[in-house]
């Protein structure tokens, strides 16, 4: 299979954002991953409703470092002060 690379400028007038781009290359019933741990909750929603519009889903519980990562510590429980 190969593989296409592009390479956008972020907040370039002159080229979409990423959400945008994305929306012109997947095709309606296309699925995304995201790892939610990283985005703050308001984002994911915000990301997830935009998407929903074109007829893309988003996925927000992958943990790439999971699968990349066996022996990574799990996150602390208790409070860190």
């Amino acid at each position: 299979m190969a593989v296409t690379l592009s390479f956008l400028k972020q907040a370039c007038p002159t080229l979409p954002d990423m959400y945008d781009w994305l929306v012109q290359l997947l095709p309606t019933g296309s699925s995304i991953g995201l790892d939610g741990n990283v985005f703050t909750t308001n984002e994911v929603n915000r990301i997830q409703t935009f998407f929903s519009k074109k007829g893309i889903s988003v996925v927000a519980d992958f943990d790439l470092f999971e699968e990349i990562r066996s022996d990574r510590p799990s996150i602390p429980d208790e409070g860190y002060f």
